[in-house]
């Protein structure tokens, strides 16, 4: 993993272009930016990533700690910027506004065009406003129509009832994320629309 730190920060970007498969699988990387920004993961666009490999060399990037997104900030809030609007435009985490995340940054730069392709793939289908809000409409069916499923995932993520603090419960709900999604995705498309060099 040392050896994809090193070539993300250090390698020139032609050769970065020509060897980034050699280290880190470039779609996937491409698909969780795009989870992440269409979802406003912010936790995850500059310190909470998880990456897995078959072989110790090659790296794939997976999900991991969600707890802010949806139009939610962090359970922790500690150094993170207000939200400026209901919907959260921008995605940079930190206060200080710099760069949050040095391999998003090259790949959105340096494969702009695949980038930008597979953007507008997966809003024409999986991640239409349509899908998403059906997705969550429907899990929201299971746990009101299964009695004591919503009580029962409570237990078990609290630890036994000793972490029971668990923020923004009375604003999460379907209504929000409705209200988040319709949102947050029109703005995301002007956005990758309008992303340049």
């Amino acid at each position: 993993f040392t050896n994809l730190i090193k070539f993300v920060a250090g390698s020139t970007d032609e050769a970065f272009v020509a060897n980034a498969e050699n280290y880190f699988d470039v779609q996937s990387v491409i698909d969780f930016n795009i989870f992440a920004r269409i979802f406003c993961i912010v936790d995850n666009l500059c310190r909470n990533q998880i990456f897995f490999t078959y072989d110790g060399v090659k790296w794939y990037e997976g999900c991991w700690d969600v707890d802010g997104a949806l139009g939610q900030p962090p359970s922790t809030k500690r150094g993170f910027r207000p939200y400026d609007t209901e919907f959260q435009t921008g995605y940079i985490a930190y206060e200080d506004n710099g760069i949050t995340n040095l391999l998003y940054e090259r790949v959105e730069t340096l494969f702009m065009d695949r980038f930008k392709a597979r953007y507008w793939e997966l809003r024409s289908g999986v991640l239409s406003i349509e899908n998403i809000l059906d997705v969550y409409e429907r899990l929201t069916d299971v746990i009101t129509t299964y009695d004591g499923l919503l009580a029962e995932d409570y237990a078990s993520t609290t630890g036994g009832g000793n972490f029971t603090e668990i923020p923004f419960v009375s604003e999460n709900n379907i209504q929000q994320i409705r209200a988040f999604v319709s949102q947050r995705i029109p703005y995301m498309d002007e956005v990758i629309e309008n992303m340049t060099t």
